[in-house]
């Protein structure tokens, strides 16, 4: 349906209001649903099957973000930064990227608009080695308003930690300087 569509989309989940902007490599429909793909050449790093699943279907900690989330709407300073820090933590634990679910929710208003429906699910097409598509969700039995609940809840979290950061932090660790774009700045 699309390829390399350059979307832009405001994020009103957060205050104030951010606008998102992406590149998407492809829309694809598939037995009348959409699906987001993005195309990776080098190695790709993703969670074990029953890693991703048990993220997904962690419910407790999602109802814990929707509690600050809803804490941070009524009062900014009412959520400590260090409450933040530990969902980001257990995310970065659990999910290597938050790529995926940021391009379901930067799609969102494209996909309604132009196609009357939403995407079920994103998906990392390995372009290096199988060609194989790496779902975000695959056959999990997750309900489609919870998917994009849960995935605005995870942008909204790091924007959240962004904001409350006291000051930027360099995490001294060779496997993350070792990818970071700011190396070249960085005093490490």
């Amino acid at each position: 349906l699309a390829l390399e569509k350059e979307l832009r989309s405001r994020f009103a989940d957060f205050s104030p209001t951010v606008m998102l902007y992406g590149f998407i490599d492809r829309i694809d429909e598939r037995d009348g649903a959409l699906h987001i793909l993005d195309y990776k050449t080098g190695r790709l790093k993703l969670p074990g099957k029953e890693t991703s699943k048990n993220f997904w279907e962690n419910h407790s900690f999602f109802t814990t973000l929707q509690t600050l989330k809803e804490q941070y709407r009524r009062d900014r300073t009412a959520v400590a930064f260090e409450d933040l820090d530990e969902q980001v933590r257990y995310v970065r634990k659990m999910l290597p990227s938050i790529q995926l679910p940021f391009y379901l929710v930067l799609s969102r208003s494209f996909c309604e608009d132009n196609y009357n429906m939403r995407a079920r699910d994103a998906a990392l097409v390995d372009l290096r080695d199988s060609c194989d598509e790496k779902p975000l969700f695959a056959d999990m039995e997750l309900q489609e308003d919870l998917r994009y609940t849960y995935c605005e809840n995870l942008l909204w979290l790091f924007f959240a930690a962004l904001v409350r950061i006291p000051a930027f932090y360099a995490v001294q660790d060779e496997d993350t300087c070792k990818y970071c774009p700011y190396q070249g700045l960085c005093c490490l």
